[in-house]
């Protein structure tokens, strides 16, 4: 996979996005005029009709003010050796992605390529690069299904096809298109993805639709190199569409540490199983995109829904407050920490000038990972991205360690239970000046790497701290390991992750929240 080179210049979060992977010298070009927001693409595609083709994309950010495409003036694009001879007219404009592209004979030359979009007295510069070219197979479309002109009666049809075995690390890109060729439907390019169940009322009854694939040695279409696609197949939706019947397939292993089996074999009554998938097909129990069921330490059940896929790494929210209690467990066996009784003013020193180290707040780390410290924190009655919210202003602040450091003491540490994201951003501050790593290296040191969790992300603030409350991204069999971690009291696979004393005491009932509810 090739680095990303993008340079993409402008006003709002876009800009902030992408400001540490603008290449050196981007900033510069434009001298004071008004920037375009833009990113430009070059990549090789090995076309359904055996050709090789170059693709060149400009995509345009929503920034940008002017009426595309007629407020563009010019696009140049310049490769390896000189400015290429094409201009704005030579290129197609898809309004649905705000992009301009064109496509080339032959394959694009190895090196730098960069772009520029001019608007008036206002101009945009994007950068990538070519660095591999390599042949992709076609996508065999003799087993696609559905396939060519079937008639499909599910409202929420899996699109299935066979992987390519070659090259390593494909993405794969599901398209469908109406009979006017409008795009319907779209995935983004899902590392050895073989099929998708599409969310219900995707497509009409009793319509033409086509579809094809695309496969890729990159995840997105800026870091791609090379790409083949498969030729449209044309298929039908039945008059009257009804819920998929639920048909039980027994998970594939695929060595992530994951021993699979049956429901049979594990004592699991398939029927209750179906009834349930049957309920989640129809929609009745909606806004459910993946269920995975372990039984006997296995993987005995494995689906997917509303175009998710085994690849695709969701967010898991507030869940991420509980990885990083694993976390906190962790440092403690390692005697990083030194007891969850120690001060949480003595981990922040750098702090000084805020109120929690000022005035020496009596608030001990265990009060921290029970929410019950006293501060002046109500992120329920206004939520997030709410402005009153102090979460809200949390992701604002240009420190977010130091903005939760000096928000007030109201209750005394230990009496009231107050849900605080705030509380568990610092525990990753906690652990950053206990152990000298960010939570999300310490994460992948002594949690992830021994677990075989190899393919996540964990955002951050500019200034380096890792967003410990909420902004994890895993996928669900491995979310199912973190689970699994915990009813096998710290243990994966003979290894003692974290201690049963961290385990046992980390799921108890420590403080009361409301209705009778435990934290």
């Amino acid at each position: 996979m090739k680095p990303s080179k993008r340079c993409l210049l402008g006003g709002g979060i876009l800009s902030l996005i992408f400001l540490a992977v603008n290449p050196a010298g981007c900033g510069q070009k434009n001298s004071g005029l008004p920037a375009i927001p833009i990113e430009g693409a070059v990549y090789h595609v090995h076309r359904e009709d055996g050709s090789h083709k170059t693709y060149l994309d400009v995509v345009v950010g929503r920034s940008f003010a002017g009426k595309l495409p007629d407020d563009i003036d010019a696009i140049v694009v310049t490769g390896p050796h000189g400015d290429l001879s094409i201009g704005k007219d030579d290129f197609n404009y898809n309004p649905q992605s705000r992009a301009f592209w064109i496509v080339l004979p032959g394959i694009p030359e190895i090196g730098a390529y960069s772009f520029k979009v001019v608007s008036g007295n206002s101009v945009g510069f994007g950068a990538d690069s070519q660095s591999s070219v390599i042949t992709i197979p076609l996508p065999d479309v003799s087993r696609f299904n559905p396939a060519r002109y079937q008639t499909d009666p599910c409202r929420t049809p899996t699109f299935s096809w066979s992987p390519l075995t070659e090259p390593d690390d494909l993405y794969y890109q599901l398209q469908i298109r109406d009979s006017n060729r409008k795009r319907v439907y779209r995935t983004g390019y899902i590392k050895d993805m073989a099929s998708v169940r599409i969310p219900p009322d995707t497509l009409e009854p009793g319509k033409t639709y086509q579809w094809r694939v695309r496969v890729a040695d990159g995840p997105n279409w800026v870091a791609l190199n090379n790409r083949s696609q498969s030729r449209w197949i044309t298929f039908s939706t039945a008059q009257q569409l009804k819920p998929c019947e639920y048909r039980y397939q027994v998970p594939s292993a695929i060595n992530d540490g994951w021993e699979v089996s049956s429901l049979n074999h594990e004592g699991v009554d398939p029927d209750r199983i179906t009834a349930m998938m049957n309920e989640i097909l129809a929609d009745d129990l909606p806004n459910i995109h993946s269920v995975l069921l372990i039984k006997n330490g296995k993987l005995i059940l494995e689906e997917y829904f509303n175009g998710y896929s085994r690849e695709i790494k969701p967010i898991i929210a507030s869940v991420t407050k509980s990885i990083t209690s694993i976390l906190i467990g962790i440092a403690l066996d390692k005697q990083m920490i030194g007891s969850i009784d120690q001060r949480v003013y003595e981990f922040f020193p750098e702090y000084k000038g805020t109120r929690w180290i000022d005035r020496k707040y009596d608030i001990t780390v265990e009060q921290v990972l029970t929410m019950a410290a006293g501060l002046d924190w109500d992120e329920v009655t206004f939520l997030h991205p709410d402005s009153r919210n102090p979460n809200t202003l949390m992701y604002r602040s240009d420190h977010p360690i130091g903005y939760v450091l000096d928000r007030n003491q109201i209750d005394q540490p230990g009496s009231r239970w107050r849900y605080s994201s705030g509380l568990t951003l610092l525990l990753g501050g906690i652990l950053k000046n206990a152990t000298g790593q960010y939570a999300d290296r310490f994460a992948e040191q002594y949690l992830f790497n021994p677990m075989g969790i190899t393919d996540w992300l964990w955002l951050k603030h500019p200034d380096g701290t890792v967003y410990c409350h909420g902004d994890l991204f895993l996928k669900p069999r491995d979310m199912a390991k973190i689970g699994y971690l915990m009813l096998n009291l710290g243990q994966w696979q003979n290894k003692q992750i974290v201690s049963r004393k961290w385990v046992k005491a980390s799921t108890r009932k420590h403080i009361e929240t409301f209705k009778g509810y435990g934290y």
